[in-house]
């Protein structure tokens, strides 16, 4: 066994050196014993001999003392303390060294999307980018509001709706 960093001892892979009764060190929470000191675990950095679970969107593979890194864009982590970086799922977006996001409301992504560019309105159910400064920004267009299913469906006989948006339509006026 390996002495692990709580004074018990674990099984690790490729361990070949002498058994936990062979070390006095005392080594933080999360980190490993070794003959020449004590190296944080596989998904934990070292920050002021302190070993820290690394922040979501970064990984560390091995043991040691290095910082965690960034996962690349399009990948994350499944929360903190990763081990290794995974293609973010559909509908959502991974900017380099963050957490996945959710695409905004009515737009979608491929899987390893990695930016919020990256997602697009849902056509299918009738939705269109309003071209705007503040990204994607999807509405039901003019003459269309948005239904109880979610997507958009024409203005009733007698109703109508002048601009795109998420707006009901309006009565149209007599005459």
């Amino acid at each position: 066994g390996r002495c692990l960093g709580n004074g018990s001892c674990a099984c690790i892979t490729d361990w070949a050196g002498p058994s936990c009764s062979w070390f006095t060190f005392d080594c933080p929470p999360n980190s490993l014993v070794l003959t020449s000191g004590c190296l944080c675990f596989p998904g934990f950095e070292s920050i002021d001999d302190v070993c820290t679970a690394c922040a979501e969107g970064y990984n560390k593979s091995k043991p040691g003392l290095e910082l965690c890194e960034a996962c690349e864009a399009g990948t994350s982590t499944d929360g903190t303390g990763g081990t290794s970086c995974s293609i973010c799922a559909a509908d959502t977006y991974c900017q380099s060294g963050e957490a996945a996001k959710p695409c905004p409301t009515y737009s979608q992504s491929v899987a390893g999307s990695g930016s919020e560019d990256d997602c697009v309105c849902d056509d299918i159910a009738g939705f269109i980018d309003v071209d705007d400064s503040a990204g994607v920004s999807c509405v039901c267009p003019e003459g269309m509001e948005l239904s109880p299913d979610g997507g958009c469906t024409a203005c009733a006989e007698g109703y109508h709706k002048s601009k795109p948006g998420l707006e009901r339509c309006e009565a149209c006026e007599a005459g």
